[in-house]
C-alpha cells in the first residue's frame, strides 16, 4: 500500500490517487512539461519503492530537475536529457539510498555528498530529509558554481552547501563529521571507503550506489574494509521501471579507528589503491 505520510516538518502529500506509469512512460516529453505533470508521475514511481514524498518535496525534486537539464545547455552537467528517464536515473536512483540509511525520521544528523555532479543525490536527499544538514562536494569549479545556484533558487541554502574541494582536503578540515557518506557512481568501492573512512564518525556510514558491482570489486572491497575500519552492514537490489538498469546500495558502517592514516596525499587512493 503506497503510504501518504510526509517526512520531518513538511506537509503531507496531496497526491494518493495514483496515474499509471505506462501512460507516462511509453511517451517523449520535452522540456516544456510542467511540474504539475511530472510530479504526479514521480510521486507514483517512488512509491512503488516505499518512499514517501509530500507535494512540496515532489515539487522541489521536480523544479530542481529542471534547473538541471535547463543548465545542461551551457555546462555538460548529465548525458540523461529526457525528464522521464531523468526521474528514474537521478531523482529515484538518489532517494534508493535512503533505503539504507539507518536513522530514525527526527533524528539530526550530518550528511557529505562526494562527486555530486548536478547535485544527485545530495539535493533529492536533502529534500527528503528535513532533519539533514547536508554538504555537496565536487572539485569542478562549474558544476559547483551550478549546484550552488540550484540550491538558492530551491530555498535550501539554510541546510545544504556546495564544498567546491577534494575529498582528500575536506577529510582534513572536517574530520569524523559526517554520519553519512554519498557516493553515487563514483568510483571503486575500495576508493570510496578510503575516502570516507576519515571522514565518518564512529558508527557513521558509507552509502554506495552501483549498477552491476564486479565480483572483484566486491570482494576487493570486503577484504578492505576492516582495515579502513569498516564492515558491511547492508545490501540492497532494486530493479529501475522500464527497463532502465538496476541497483546495488552498499551501505558500510564505520566500527573502529582506520589501520592506516588517513587522508592520504590528494590522488593517491585512486592511482595508488590499496
Amino acid at each position: 500500500m503506497v503510504s501518504c505520510e510526509g517526512r520531518g516538518n513538511l506537509p503531507l502529500p496531496y497526491f494518493c490517487q495514483i496515474l499509471p506509469t505506462q501512460r507516462f512512460l511509453s511517451k517523449g516529453m520535452t522540456m516544456q512539461d510542467s511540474l504539475d505533470s511530472l510530479s504526479p508521475l514521480l510521486f507514483e514511481i517512488v512509491s512503488q519503492y516505499d518512499i514517501a514524498l509530500s507535494e512540496q518535496q515532489t515539487m522541489l525534486m521536480v523544479r530542481h530537475l529542471e534547473l538541471v537539464l535547463d543548465k545542461n545547455e551551457s555546462i555538460n552537467l548529465t548525458r540523461i536529457t529526457k525528464p522521464r528517464d531523468a526521474l528514474v536515473l537521478h531523482i529515484l536512483d538518489s532517494l534508493l539510498f535512503s533505503r539504507a540509511i539507518p536513522l530514525a525520521e527526527d533524528e539530526a544528523f550530518r550528511l557529505l555528498d562526494m562527486g555530486t555532479g548536478a547535485g544527485y543525490p545530495g539535493i533529492p536527499l536533502g529534500i527528503l530529509y528535513s532533519n539533514a544538514s547536508c554538504d555537496l562536494a565536487d572539485s569542478v569549479g562549474k558544476k559547483c558554481q551550478a549546484v550552488s545556484e540550484f540550491v538558492d533558487e530551491l530555498g535550501l541554502a539554510s541546510r545544504i552547501h556546495v564544498l567546491c574541494d577534494r575529498v582528500e582536503s575536506i577529510a582534513n578540515s572536517q574530520r569524523a563529521s559526517y554520519d553519512v557518506v554519498t557516493a553515487r557512481a563514483m568510483d571503486k568501492l575500495s576508493v570510496l571507503l578510503e575516502y570516507a573512512s576519515p571522514l565518518l564518525k564512529q558508527h557513521g556510514v558509507l552509502v554506495a550506489s552501483k549498477g552491476r558491482i564486479q565480483n572483484d570489486e566486491f570482494r576487493h572491497a570486503i577484504n578492505i574494509a576492516p582495515k579502513l575500519g569498516f564492515e558491511i552492514s547492508n545490501q540492497l537490489s532494486f530493479e529501475l521501471p522500464k527497463g532502465l538498469g538496476s541497483r546495488e546500495i552498499l551501505c558500510f558502517e564505520k566500527v573502529t579507528k582506520s589501520k592506516i592514516h588517513l587522508p592520504r596525499s590528494i590522488g593517491a587512493a585512486k592511482h595508488r589503491p590499496l
